[in-house]
């Protein structure tokens, strides 16, 4: 992709708001305008609690009280206006083949709301359904709630009319609670798009293939929702689904393979228990898409195809090779910060395609924005078959493709580093040379751009210092830096920065390490002073013990790492009284770790007075077994 124009990125909800104002000011125009043209249909109004109903009910004021009086006489053509209020009726149709159109006032105030009904949880089951509709279906600007508890509720059911296909328009509808599935279908060809789905167990459901037009799904932002879309026969593009509980997109069917085309959706989560991005995708495409959290990224099928996605920070691997059979055609895509590539090398063996492992450089992926910084990798750098929307070779990732957007790439300054852990153990000197010498010992990471130039590191007796070549210590690539001191008592302020070849300067991270001016001969805990054991057993499986001893009530910190400094668990945060302790370290108990990996960590003790002056500051390391 070429920089073309300049867009600014906002929220995703602030634009679907703005875009649905828009869109109901110029719908409703139209409507309005359609429906006083003689001999084109009958609109029909409902208003929740209207004291003086008049069939037809083609009037406010003889608006009817009752949704479902309204759908039973409805003729091919007709429509409904929905007033404000709260709708608690279910609302069935049979009529098969009927053109309805089904118009809320406003999404926000226009309720239909289930959340009185039995939740229906077996082993009594109880289906609940707000509307139930065989019509061909143009509905607005309504919101379906339910109960955030579990249910056997759904929003809105196009029942399948078996040998026939169902005609929809849907957009601007709210799904709010836990329905066991928002929207579902059966055969059904037209679109949905901006639409809201928040907690739902499943939010979108399509059934069945068929001969006519593929149903498009786009636009619809998914929040703490269980499963995003089940469809065998769709194309999906352009949503974004967000804090899932489970499977992203489910294209499994038992009977007959699934033809599905996904196109530059966000499938992103943080939860443990989320297992595939992409499950189960044959026919179709599965192109610039960006799938993060997962256990597994994409489990493909045979005869898939799978390019330019970026798929990152899986617990297990990027994709999931689950078929004796694997021919899927799988390149041009971004596997980052994934235990591994494939789970199946016999099967799947990645080197055997072309695909990307560096720093994607996104502007702010922590913000849901993952347009692509001037000098990311990515640019330019998807299948040469598929185009920009400008024309040029595809960029991986969310904005690429046919789908996507032109936008100018900013050059912004790189992320900031950050310090992985800080010590200062004693070095003792020959014998006779006097007292030990100290260092401190610093670890960080960061710099993990394409235009990365170096690291500074500065260090200062002053918190609040300015960090400048004065008190500059450290220029260069190193990741680590030994800091002999000479003088050492009292408390040292480390920061550090990142620059890129353009000269751009990262926001800083900085670090107190505290000396102890303890010798060599002094290492022997007393009651005079603060002390951090090595911890017992060590190696240790499946638990070990760490112990800590204080001279007075602190603030303590005790956290664990692993070998790249990530936090593993935080053993301790709170003040305690003078004493000693002990905290336990067991990996099976750590829930927000599926499989902890053999291998180093580290512990590190942080104590801090009542002014949250830093005491002490240690770190040990120990060795966990399988």
């Amino acid at each position: 992709m070429t920089a073309s124009r300049s867009i600014i990125h906002i929220d995703r909800n602030i634009l679907f708001r703005r875009k649905v104002i828009k869109r109901i000011i110029l719908f409703s125009a139209l409507l309005m305008l359609l429906l006083n043209i003689p001999g084109y249909s009958t609109i029909h109004y409902v208003k929740a609690g209207n004291a003086t109903p008049s069939y037809p009910y083609t009037t406010w004021a003889t608006a009817s009280d009752s949704i479902q009086k309204v759908v039973d006489i409805c003729l091919s053509g007709d429509t409904i206006m929905i007033g404000t209020g709260v709708y608690t009726e279910l609302v069935v149709s049979i009529s098969v083949g009927r053109y309805l159109t089904i118009l809320g006032v406003d999404v926000d105030s226009c309720i239909i709301d289930i959340s009185g009904y039995s939740s229906g949880i077996p082993p009594n089951p109880i289906y609940t359904r707000a509307f139930s509709l065989k019509d061909h279906l143009t509905i607005r600007h309504l919101t379906f709630k339910t109960q955030m508890g579990s249910t056997e509720h759904s929003g809105l059911v196009l029942v399948d009319n078996y040998n026939s296909v169902t005609e929809c328009s849907i957009s601007n509808l709210k799904f709010i609670g836990k329905f066991s599935t928002g929207l579902g279908t059966g055969k059904v060809t037209g679109k949905i798009e901006d639409c809201y789905f928040y907690g739902c167990t499943e939010a979108i459901q399509l059934d069945f293939t068929h001969s006519l037009d593929i149903i498009i799904v786009q636009n619809n932002i998914f929040q703490k929702c269980g499963y995003g879309i089940s469809a065998d026969y769709a194309m999906i593009r352009n949503n974004w689904l967000l804090e899932l509980r489970s499977n992203g997109f489910d294209f499994s069917n038992l009977f007959f393979a699934t033809e599905v085309y996904a196109y530059n959706n966000l499938l992103s989560t943080s939860s443990s228990l989320a297992w595939i991005g992409i499950w189960h995708c044959e026919l179709g495409e599965i192109i610039n898409n960006v799938v993060s959290g997962f256990e597994y990224g994409i489990e493909p099928y045979p005869g898939a195809t799978i390019k330019n996605n970026v798929i990152k920070d899986s617990w297990i691997s990027a994709i999931k090779v689950g078929q004796s059979e694997f021919n899927a055609d799988i390149n041009y895509n971004l596997f980052y910060n994934n235990p591994q590539i494939s789970n199946n090398l016999f099967r799947f063996n990645p080197d055997t395609t072309i695909y990307y492992t560096a720093d994607p450089m996104f502007e702010n992926q922590d913000s849901n924005n993952f347009l692509l910084q001037m000098f990311s990798p990515l640019i330019n750098a998807g299948d040469p078959n598929i185009l920009d929307v400008d024309g040029s070779r595809s960029d991986v990732g969310l904005y690429g493709g046919p789908y996507g957007q032109s936008y100018e790439y900013k050059d912004l300054p790189p992320k900031k580093p950050w310090f992985t852990f800080a010590t200062s153990p004693p070095t003792p000197l020959p014998e006779g040379e006097g007292s030990t010498d100290r260092v401190s010992e610093l670890h960080w990471r960061g710099g993990t751009e394409a235009d990365f130039n170096s690291f500074s590191l500065y260090r200062s007796r002053d918190p609040l210092f300015i960090p400048d070549d004065n008190n500059k210590i450290f220029t260069g690539i190193d990741t680590l830096f030994t800091d002999s001191l000479a003088d050492p008592t009292g408390s040292y302020i480390y920061k550090l920065t990142a620059k890129d070849n353009q000269g751009n300067v990262s926001k800083l991270d900085s670090v107190t390490v505290v000396i102890t001016g303890v010798s060599a001969e002094e290492e022997n805990p007393t009651h005079e002073r603060i002390y951090l054991y090595q911890n017992y057993p060590n190696p240790f499986n499946p638990s070990t013990k760490i112990k800590f001893s204080l001279t007075e009530e602190s603030e303590v910190i005790l956290r664990v790492y692993d070998v790249n400094g990530e936090l593993v668990t935080m053993l301790q945060n709170g003040w305690l009284p003078e004493g000693e302790y002990e905290r336990e370290f067991s990996p099976a108990t750590i829930g927000t770790l599926k499989d902890i990996a053999s291998g180093v960590y580290f512990y590190n003790l942080l104590v801090r007075d009542k002014n949250l002056i830093p005491l002490f500051v240690k770190t040990e390391k120990m060795m966990f077994l399988k």
